[in-house]
């Protein structure tokens, strides 16, 4: 790796777009992409604005053979990250190999002009047009791939395996690949190199408790994590595995068909919902491998409702180790790296809404993501480590 960049998002909430009226999505789509508007809606984002749109079947995209009825996915990104058209095309690089490798992902959709995406001159104000400053924003039109994310499934141990599963599969697959945008050292407040600088977004958090352990975990991480990187495997990662970047799909009907010769204990371990697909790859890298397993155990521990939360980490690791091999200093670091990002999650996350509070996404995971960091933090690393062993010996067993 050679270059260095570096995004902060302190800094992106001012280079997020504006909310788009109706109107523009729709004189957008039409003249862009020679498709009609039918209806849209804005879904979640921190630094950039997603719109799912319908379209008519009727177009005049002579590179659009058919409309998809699960509509698309109108993309606007922050002015910041639309500098670097190297940093969009390296995304989607990478998101096409992984789909090729068979776990679906997103597919850009070639524009009139027959470019796969274009920068967009916007104005930061939509009540004052005429007056108002513009900023150029990079827009993409992706497919939408059907399903639901995967927190709002009941999160149940055989579906985390197979999560933990496709990651370690993910990786072997990423072994070959290869983007010049990766070769460039890129730090961002989400990377979990960043997590020193978290104490800059820790002044703003009001509860002296909530805020003394973001630290004694910032401590920690600097103490132990910072010296055992070099022991850590590198390579391709997504580098933002959450719950709204896992997409799930119910088993069909015919894959829920078993065979006679399969045992019933077998047929009740089958989830009853499939990953359906792979989103966002705004925070790929080239990074240390295990960032990638430990921030998809954070999210699965956040979103466990049915099951204890220690246990889904198992099983997401148990599923992760059935593909790929994990290392002593990995595993010795896994703890304090999921600590670590839970801490991150809720002292960004509340920082970004103190800069914006019309946005309440970021305090998604406050609710139960405090409580949980206060317990994982507390409990004995080694009991946690005999709770996993326990979970992992027991696929191993069958």
């Amino acid at each position: 790796m050679s270059n260095s960049t570096e995004c902060d998002t302190m800094n992106l909430v001012d280079y997020k777009p504006i909310k788009l009226p109706e109107h523009m999505i729709a004189q957008l789509l039409k003249d862009r992409y020679g498709m009609e508007l039918i209806d849209f809606s804005e879904l979640i984002s921190y630094d950039d604005r997603n719109y799912l749109v319908h379209v008519t079947s009727k177009h005049d995209n002579p590179y659009v053979k058919k409309i998809d009825s699960n509509g698309y996915l109108l993309k606007i990104f922050n002015a910041e990250f639309s500098k670097n058209e190297n940093f969009f095309d390296g995304l989607y690089s990478l998101s096409d190999h992984i789909r090729k490798s068979g776990v679906p992902t997103p597919e850009r959709i070639t524009n009139m002009n027959g470019n796969l995406m274009f920068l967009e001159e916007i104005p930061t104000d939509t009540n004052n047009i005429a007056n108002s400053r513009t900023l150029q924003h990079m827009v993409i039109l992706q497919t939408f791939l059907p399903g639901v994310v995967i927190s709002k499934v009941p999160l149940v141990p055989s579906l985390c395996y197979e999560f933990g599963k496709l990651i370690g599969s993910m990786h072997n697959s990423l072994k070959d690949f290869h983007h010049s945008y990766f070769d460039q050292i890129t730090t961002n407040s989400w990377s979990l190199t960043s997590v020193p600088k978290l104490n800059e977004y820790a002044v703003v958090i009001e509860d002296d408790s909530d805020r003394k352990l973001i630290t004694d975990i910032v401590d920690a991480f600097i103490e132990e994590i910072i010296p055992a990187m070099p022991k850590f495997q590198q390579g391709q990662i997504h580098g933002d595995l959450n719950d709204l970047n896992v997409l799930v799909e119910e088993r069909h009907s015919s894959i829920k068909q078993e065979s006679s010769n399969e045992s019933i204990t077998s047929q009740k371990n089958k989830p009853d919902f499939v990953i359906s697909g792979i989103i966002d790859f705004a925070d790929a890298s080239f990074s240390y491998l295990i960032f990638d397993i430990a921030i998809a155990i954070t999210y699965m521990m956040i979103n466990s409702k049915l099951v204890d939360a220690i246990d889904l980490s198992g099983h997401t690791l148990a599923g992760y180790l059935s593909e790929f091999h994990m290392n002593s200093a990995e595993r010795n670091a896994l703890h304090l790296l999921i600590c670590s990002r839970i801490s991150q999650s809720l002292a960004i996350g509340w920082y970004t809404y103190v800069k914006d509070p019309s946005n309440d996404y970021p305090l998604v995971t406050a609710a139960t993501g405090w409580p949980l960091l206060h317990s994982f933090w507390k409990k004995p690393r080694d009991e946690i480590e005999k709770e996993w062993d326990f979970i992992i010996k027991s696929y191993e067993e069958h």
